[in-house]
């Protein structure tokens, strides 16, 4: 009887114990990796968090005509020769974070690149450079069986640098940042997918773009903001907001979203943005290539939130250019 009472309260304990030893997170692997597991490596003290889709950019057309001129594509062939990295093939995702301690309130910032790539060659290639530019050796410092390469700082400048995670990843940043996304990387400190608040914030966005983002604001400075500029007073009911750039069917898309809990206040932000897009609208009225430009913004509220978006085709771009080029030489 005494064993069968040991056993069933042995059992659940031992399920709870599985559960809670929860799995550490492996750092994304390049080429394999997905956007969304950048995220896995950002602390879950991240105030904000910034993504970039660099292989989708690289290859872009516009991108990669550029990159073909004779000027341009000789320094990327010596680039690719001395580094061992080429940017269109190797380079995947970028994502970096606003961090803020939890208990000094003070923000930092650290970013990661997403790579294949020989810490060797790249390590070589960036002494290379700092030695030719005369701008001082690093500062070498270990922590947690990773090297930091610190960067030579001015005077009252915060110290930062990079250091090389693993086969896949680079970290740059502030001294403390590098740390604290290493500490995530190890599973010493949670990541910020475990921040159930950003994580809301950021399902808000499209994910799938070549650049996303979003963040909170602090109350203190959109206050201040507010404060110093009567136009703004709106601002300072803005609690958070997200951001999203894309490309695709040769047409540019972006995406603003600002957040609020104040109903009043995010349509008064709203009329208020639809405001300045019909004064620019008066003033482009001579000019229809520039209308069509305001005319591809829509200002549109939630009851939490403002919604701007715009679209932009390579055609309305280059009738934008050769009206600008216009201006700049009138004899023309």
């Amino acid at each position: 009887m005494k064993k069968r009472v040991v056993l069933a309260l042995l059992i659940p304990m031992l399920i709870l114990g599985i559960w809670g030893c929860k799995k550490k997170e492996a750092p994304p692997v390049a080429g394999q990796a997905e956007p969304v597991d950048m995220l896995t490596l950002l602390p879950q003290e991240s105030q904000a968090v910034f993504f970039g889709n660099l292989n989708k950019l690289m290859n872009l057309k516009a991108v990669n005509e550029a990159i073909q001129k004779d000027e341009s594509y000789q320094k990327y062939q010596k680039f690719i020769q001395q580094v061992g990295i080429d940017p269109q093939k190797d380079v995947y995702y970028a994502c970096g974070a606003i961090i803020v301690d939890p208990e000094t309130q003070k923000q930092y910032g650290a970013g990661v690149v997403n790579l294949k790539y020989d810490p060797n060659k790249v390590l070589a290639y960036i002494k290379a450079q700092a030695e030719k530019e005369g701008s001082g050796e690093f500062r070498e410092e270990e922590y947690n069986g990773v090297t930091i390469y610190l960067v030579p700082t001015k005077e009252n400048e915060e110290e930062g640098g990079f250091a090389f995670l693993d086969n896949s990843n680079i970290i740059v940043g502030t001294t403390q940042g590098i740390k604290a996304v290493i500490d995530v990387a190890q599973g010493k400190k949670p990541n910020c997918k475990t921040n159930a608040n950003l994580m809301n914030l950021l399902n808000s966005v499209n994910q799938e773009a070549l650049f996303w983002g979003g963040g909170f604001f602090p109350s203190d400075k959109m206050s201040k903001i507010a404060t110093q500029n009567p136009m703004m007073a709106n601002l300072k009911a803005v609690q958070a907001g997200t951001i999203s750039f894309d490309y695709s069917n040769q047409t540019y898309q972006a995406e603003i979203k600002i957040f609020s809990d104040d109903e009043q206040k995010v349509k008064q932000l709203a009329d208020f943005i639809t405001g300045l897009k019909s004064m620019g609208a008066m003033a482009a009225a001579q000019k229809p290539v520039f209308g069509e430009l305001l005319n591809n913004i829509n200002i549109t509220s939630e009851p939490d939130k403002v919604i701007i978006s715009m679209e932009l085709t390579e055609d309305l771009i280059q009738r934008l250019e050769a009206e600008s080029k216009k201006e700049e030489n009138p004899e023309k």
